[in-house]
């Protein structure tokens, strides 16, 4: 007996998506766990390669990127960005460039960033925790560069908008951009 699977999007042949509510009892976050816990059900974007890659950082880095160079899908980039950002932040003391890359990595996720708030918007209906923005405030302001920090924490502010998974990542980022209003 054989079978045949076929995974397409639905879009493609005239049908509306679907929302595919997050699973119960989900207190979002990243949005990571509901976009698995609802991804073969989900065409828009496929987390396959989450499984995929190495346990060591090492080896998993060049595996990402290599993959951020095909994939399309806007919510599998933004799970790529976020894994590569943490991944290099770990990385911070075990190589020179590793704090460098990480910066690129940040402004390439922020530069995807307003297709990604409109993805996570068509599907949750909020924005999830972007941590790239809180950490880059950070970086930034450890380096003393208000500016850039201000920055950071008014862009993420603006993207996330009134439609923030949690009032407390709205929160943080304002008391930053406030204490670096002041500092400046």
């Amino acid at each position: 007996m054989l079978g045949v699977f076929l995974r397409h999007d639905p879009v493609h042949f005239g049908f509306e998506p679907r929302r595919v509510p997050p699973p119960p009892a989900s207190r979002m976050r990243t949005g990571l766990s509901d976009a698995r816990a609802t991804d073969a059900a989900d065409y828009s974007y496929d987390l396959a390669w989450v499984s995929g890659l190495p346990d060591d950082d090492t080896h998993a880095i060049p595996m990402l990127r290599k993959l951020l160079g095909t994939e399309t899908g806007i919510l599998s980039r933004h799970f790529m960005y976020q894994r590569l950002e943490d991944m290099m932040y770990r990385a911070r003391d075990t190589f020179a460039s590793a704090l460098d890359e990480y910066d690129e990595a940040c402004r390439q996720h922020d530069a995807e960033m307003d297709g990604i708030r409109q993805a996570c918007i068509e599907k949750w209906g909020e924005v999830p925790q972007l941590d790239t923005y809180r950490q880059m405030a950070i970086r930034q302001a450890k380096a003393h560069d208000y500016r850039q920090a201000l920055w950071w924490a008014e862009r993420g502010l603006s993207i996330y908008g009134s439609d923030c998974a949690r009032p407390e990542y709205v929160e943080d980022l304002r008391k930053r951009a406030a204490s670096y209003r002041a500092k400046l």
